[in-house]
């Protein structure tokens, strides 16, 4: 649990992992993926879309199944 908490910005992170599943899933369901997606999902989920793309990478977040 720990090294979630200090993979997730220490518990100061806006994104829950429920939230980087909604946003998995938003993605993989959307035929069209370009970079206004991310810009659309980010703003959905008031991040930037580079955390977007990270996510959807697996960059980031990567320890949520």
């Amino acid at each position: 649990l720990r090294q979630q908490s200090l993979l997730r910005g220490g518990g100061h992170a806006k994104l829950t992992p429920n939230d980087v599943r909604e946003i998995r899933e938003i993605w993989e369901k959307t035929t069209f993926k370009d970079r206004d997606l991310a810009y659309r999902i980010g703003r959905q989920f008031e991040v930037e879309e580079r955390a977007i793309d990270n996510i959807i990478k697996g960059k980031s977040w990567a320890f949520v199944k």
